[in-house]
Order: structure tokens, then C-alpha cells, then sequence
């Protein structure tokens, strides 16, 4: 008699709720790829706030300093710290997806894939884009 054998399996894609992504350890790359996504987000939501920041501080003097005083100081009884959390995350969120992506496009262009230079170049643009947060942050709240 000739034994018939199973066919075995490879597990498939699983659908992962947030709780199970959330346990998984990414290596940094993984990390920094996640905020460049996060980053470009943050930096679309507020493009209109960009633009309209800019285009009223080059409309007049006058315009440039009312701006200047609303993110220092407030307007109509309003708390200024919102205003100026939002400038922090946005300068965060330039910093961090600008070197993200030079850190991609030299990846790209070099084919360095290696798992010192990766984890390196990875601290480096979460690091650059951190500085620029806490200066930003540091500058607006002294």
C-alpha cells in the first residue's frame, strides 16, 4: 500500500488588530519608515495652516508682527500653547520626512543595506528631527 501525505501549509497572511501590532519590535529602520509615513501626514493636514502663516506674514508689516504676537502671546482670550504645540509637531514632522527622505533616496541610490550603517543612518534622521522639535519647542516657550 502506498501511504498518501498531506500537503502542508504555509501560514498565510493573519489580519493583526493594533494591540497585537503594537507588540511587535521593530528594528529601527522599520521605525523611522512608520514616522516618514506619519511625518508626510502631519505635514498635509497642515499645509493650509503653513500657507496661510505665510501668506499673511508677507502681506504687510503690520500682518508679519499681528501673526508674531498671536503664536507669542495669544489672541481674544484664546490659550497660545495649542498654537505653539502645533508648530512644534509640524517643525518636527518637516525635520524628520526631509532626512527620512535623503536617508531613503541615499539608500536608493547607494545600495547600502547594511544593519550597522542602516541602524546608524535610522538614530541619526530620529535624532535630527528631534533637535529641530525641542529647539523649536525651546525657542517658543522661553
Amino acid at each position: 500500500m502506498h501511504q498518501q501525505l498531506k500537503p502542508v501549509r504555509a501560514p498565510g497572511p493573519r489580519n493583526l488588530g493594533l494591540i497585537q501590532l503594537a507588540s511587535y519590535r521593530l528594528p529601527a529602520a522599520g521605525f523611522v519608515s512608520i514616522l516618514h509615513r506619519l511625518s508626510g501626514l502631519l505635514l498635509l493636514a497642515g499645509l493650509p495652516f503653513v500657507i496661510w502663516c505665510f501668506d499673511a506674514s508677507l502681506r504687510s508689516a503690520d500682518s508679519f508682527e499681528h501673526l508674531r504676537s498671536v503664536i507669542l502671546e495669544g489672541a481674544h482670550g484664546l490659550p497660545v500653547w495649542p498654537l505653539k504645540l502645533l508648530l512644534i509637531a509640524l517643525t518636527w514632522a518637516f525635520a524628520h520626512h526631509s532626512i527620512a527622505g535623503l536617508r531613503f533616496l541615499w539608500i536608493d541610490v547607494t545600495h547600502q543595506t547594511g544593519l550597522d550603517g542602516n541602524r546608524w543612518m535610522a538614530g541619526l534622521t530620529v535624532s535630527v528631527g528631534l533637535l529641530a522639535a525641542g529647539l523649536t519647542g525651546y525657542r517658543l516657550f522661553s
